[in-house]
């Protein structure tokens, strides 16, 4: 299983272009960028290209609606020739206020997919020397998870158990790529608990992890300790359990107000 990040608060852009050399010094195998309501996400895979030369990239996620298929094929490709083949397209919808919600999501990221990839196949981007980069899925749900299956490169998880990650391999047999994004802290057992409970406030407003996390067995506004601490990394020991359910690319969200110390605790090791 390899070992990524996406950075837990946001940051001045030089900061944050700062933590990809100290990512790749520690061995991580990559760095994922969601937009939200911060810096643009393919600039700032642009910025840690440049200050890289073996980190992979992703975005993870932007949305698909709110770009042209042409801008998304053109931004991705960008990325993609800047890195020497090293990034990654990570789409979701999203559910920022910005973002308009389609009648169809699946129908939505099929459409978009195929119109990113018809871009690249019939050349309306610049000439280039890397090969188109892979489309990832952000998916939650069972249908949006058989569609990235189908379609997609990848599949994004966030804010799931590893028993629901076992589900979604079984779903997608072995051969689809799984990346869950899992929250990591570096101190004790209750601050862990209650930086968890500070993360899911944001999330548990939106419709969609709501469901998610019921469907999970879990209460958004109660969740019991030994449920958080199931969602938390601690300890690398931790990793084992969420490479057992089968997870490709585990992708450490620091939570809490030190990143530095989660990223070097989690560490996999200098770089070879």
């Amino acid at each position: 299983m390899k070992l990524s990040l996406t950075p837990g608060v946001t940051r001045p852009l030089e900061a944050l272009a700062a933590l990809a050399p100290l990512a790749e010094a520690r061995g991580y195998h990559g760095l994922w960028r969601a937009e939200g309501v911060a810096w643009d996400a393919f600039t700032v895979c642009a910025l840690w290209a440049a200050r890289t030369s073996r980190l992979a990239l992703a975005t993870g996620i932007v949305s698909a609606v709110t770009r042209d298929p042409g801008a998304l094929a053109r931004a991705a490709i960008t990325v993609q020739e800047l890195s020497r083949g090293r990034f990654r397209l990570g789409l979701g919808i999203g559910n920022n206020p910005e973002v308009p919600q389609p009648a169809s999501p699946l129908a939505a990221m099929e459409r978009v997919t195929a119109a990113v990839r018809g871009h690249w196949r019939d050349r309306l981007v610049p000439d280039v020397s890397q090969p188109a980069p892979p489309i990832w899925f952000a998916a939650l749900r069972p249908r949006m998870i058989e569609l990235a299956a189908r379609v997609a490169d990848g599949v994004v998880l966030n804010w799931v158990t590893p028993d629901y990650v076992r589900e979604v391999r079984r779903r997608v047999g072995p051969a689809c790529r799984i990346a869950c994004f899992v929250r990591g802290f570096a101190g004790t057992r209750a601050a862990a608990v209650a930086a968890l409970a500070d993360n899911l406030t944001f999330y548990r407003r939106l419709a969609v992890y709501r469901k998610s996390l019921e469907l999970q067995g879990l209460d958004p506004d109660n969740l019991d300790e030994t449920a958080a601490l199931g969602l938390v990394l601690r300890d690398r020991a931790d990793l084992a359990t969420w490479q057992d359910a089968g997870v490709d690319e585990l992708v450490v969200r620091p939570i809490g107000p030190d990143d530095a110390s989660v990223l070097a605790l989690l560490a996999p090791g200098p770089a070879g």
